[in-house]
């Protein structure tokens, strides 16, 4: 009954009673959540109607209530009605994209509020660029700058080539416009980038858009990719000239090659290496050889015992 007046009458709902109290006060008091609830809808709908866009002293505004309570449709209503906002609007949707809260950032664009992206760069996250990339804000994000996950200087192709799963906005990226070869303060391609992370997927994707190899250190391709994806590497061109060099973890390629198990990665590796540097030790004293035994990788240490000898 109560909730039929309510929505049948057209009184001043902010208004006080006899004893000084409102509506909502008087809700309140009475600690009944359904009738809270109901009032704060009614009287949200009465502010709306009647063009109010503040609340009273300590009061909430029914943009707050509706933000608050995650009632997105109701938010989208009262954008669209012209609803004034700070800043038209741009704290919010820096507070959104800051947030990673992506749905809320899709009612506030779809709702007219400023298509501003400089301020989109803290907190991004992939269904936030999604965002991003359906509202043709990306142009306006291809400049370097400093991104959640990335080194300072990289910009948004290097953070995208640092994970496997933002392939798709990687690929968006390029469609958009973005440099492949775009370069990070240290001189730094995005397939560098992704080489580094152990991104496979990415640096597949960027291989077969021919991105520039001359920038990519094999020693860090065989530590951090798939055998697969290394020699793929090599087959496009990457050379090892140094095949032992050293690894984070003390090892020499040829160490690490014998342990994958891969005798056409260690071929590669090994190239025309002669008995001397074959033999070599690791940080822990163990030559390939000894690698390959203590693995059980019969036919990499075939290999090594005919060249060794």
């Amino acid at each position: 009954t109560f909730r039929v007046l309510l929505e049948a009458g057209d009184a001043d709902l902010d208004a006080a009673g006899a004893d000084g109290r409102t509506l909502s006060e008087l809700a309140e008091a009475a600690g009944d959540s359904e009738i809270i609830d109901a009032v704060a809808r009614a009287v949200e709908a009465w502010r709306l109607e009647a063009g109010e866009r503040t609340a009273g002293s300590g009061e909430k505004t029914a943009l707050d209530l509706a933000l608050e309570e995650r009632r997105l449709n109701d938010v989208r209503e009262l954008l669209e009605s012209d609803w004034e906002l700070p800043d038209e609007g741009r704290g919010l949707a820096r507070q959104a994209a800051a947030d990673g809260d992506a749905e809320l950032l899709d009612v506030l664009l779809s709702s007219g509020v400023p298509r501003s992206a400089s301020y989109y760069r803290l907190g991004l996250d992939q269904k936030v660029m999604r965002v991003l990339i359906d509202y043709g804000l990306l142009s306006l994000l291809m400049e370097e700058g400093d991104l959640p996950g990335a080194r300072a200087g990289m910009g948004l192709l290097h953070w995208a080539a640092q994970d496997d799963s933002r392939a798709e906005i990687m690929e968006d990226l390029l469609a958009w416009g973005a440099d492949i070869e775009m370069w990070s303060d240290d001189a730094r391609t995005p397939l560098d980038a992704a080489v580094a992370a152990g991104s496979n997927e990415i640096v597949e994707f960027l291989l077969r858009r021919d991105a520039d190899i001359s920038g990519v250190r094999p020693e860090e391709a065989l530590f951090s990719l798939s055998p697969d994806v290394f020699l793929r590497l090599i087959w496009a061109g990457v050379e090892v000239e140094n095949p032992v060099a050293i690894g984070p973890d003390g090892r020499s390629m040829l160490h690490y090659a014998a342990e994958t198990g891969r005798a056409d990665v260690f071929r590669v590796v090994a190239g025309n290496a002669g008995k001397r540097i074959l033999s070599r030790t690791d940080s822990s004293g163990r030559t390939p050889l000894e690698i390959a035994r203590e693995s059980g990788h019969d036919e990499i240490a075939r290999i090594l015992e005919e060249r060794t000898r």
